[in-house]
């Protein structure tokens, strides 16, 4: 009975992130969490979403 409603609970909240489009709110780069994105990508926000963009750092 209890894997059944932890099956539920995850069903629930997978389609709430979908519903919701997942995004984390900001309004400066700083707010988006550092480990939101894979290297070499990093969150920036964009039109207050936090997204993740391609940076490349050459000397």
């Amino acid at each position: 009975m209890s894997q059944i409603f932890k099956f539920s609970l995850i069903i629930f909240f997978s389609l709430l992130l979908v519903v919701t489009n997942g995004y984390w709110k900001c309004t400066l780069d700083n707010d988006c969490p550092k480990n939101m994105c894979l290297l070499p990508q990093i969150a920036q926000c964009v039109k207050f979403n936090c997204e993740c963009k391609f940076y490349f750092y050459v000397q």
